[in-house]
């Protein structure tokens, strides 16, 4: 039987002398393994595939052992990441983060479709800690693993403009300023009003570009604009709103992800 998907290469494992083993992150069928052959002559129309940070149309064979892959559409390689060292870093965690927190086989567009957007993003611009920290709580907000920053867990009250948060890693939830004095958990982080209104303005950002539908040049420009509009909320904080946020964010993964997520995860 043979499937066609959207492919971004992640990672790639030899397997003998010409062949790789290469986990893709695919639009339809989420993240996966193919074989691919021949991938050491130089003529080989199968050498971009077997590329990390590559997409293209793949046409796979599907076998008892590991899926064979037998044509390849180049797409794009993201050309613009490998001018800067810090965006090809960012980009290599970027790739990291989707292969180790993602599960196999489970088809995960939205996530793909914010993947994609972020790599282009990362083409053009330096906002390296704002699309960090967008892509991080965009896996969780599109994977149902977010807390939610609008309502009090304890006392289900809506959270008000003007109001701070208490953050309770452990439980996932965030406490409003009433509740939040009888909050003596262990792990519970206040968040000031700046990182709250930040993680809002995320929570919009990722609601825009992430559907199922495959992302197209549009969604990339809007959110390159939505991406300065987010790096000047966090300047005139003087950095402290991304700070904080990442801080939460980082400390939620690595407490509610641990077998998934080793400590490289909050490093870029």
């Amino acid at each position: 039987m043979e499937y066609n998907v959207r492919a971004i290469a992640l990672s790639r494992t030899q397997a003998g002398e010409r062949d790789v083993l290469v986990t893709y992150f695919t639009h339809e069928r989420g993240r996966m393994q193919a074989m691919v052959r021949g991938t050491t002559k130089t003529v080989s129309s199968l050498r971009p595939a077997a590329q990390p940070l590559n997409e293209g149309d793949a046409l796979i064979v599907e076998r008892r052992g590991a899926d064979l892959l037998t044509e390849w559409v180049p797409v794009t390689s993201f050309p613009g990441v490998t001018r800067r060292l810090r965006s090809l870093c960012l980009a290599a965690y970027l790739l990291r983060f989707t292969r180790e927190l993602t599960n196999l086989r489970q088809p995960e567009p939205a996530l793909y479709n914010l993947l994609k957007i972020t790599l282009s993003a990362l083409q053009n611009n330096e906002f390296y800690d704002i699309m960090k920290l967008t892509f991080e709580w965009g896996y969780l907000r599109i994977s149902g693993l977010a807390f939610d920053l609008s309502q009090c867990s304890e006392c289900g009250r809506k959270r008000q403009a003007k109001d701070r948060a208490a953050l309770d890693i452990p439980g996932g939830g965030v406490y409003c300023p009433r509740c939040a004095p009888g909050a003596k958990a262990a792990g519970t982080m206040v968040l000031c009003l700046d990182a709250v209104e930040l993680g809002n303005m995320i929570d919009e950002v990722i609601s825009r570009v992430s559907g199922d539908v495959l992302a197209g040049e549009e969604q990339t420009t809007s959110y390159l604009r939505n991406l300065q509009r987010l790096h000047q909320h966090n300047g005139k904080t003087g950095g402290v709103a991304a700070a904080q946020f990442q801080s939460a964010v980082s400390r939620f993964i690595q407490f509610h992800l641990n077998e998934s997520a080793p400590s490289w995860h909050a490093r870029v």
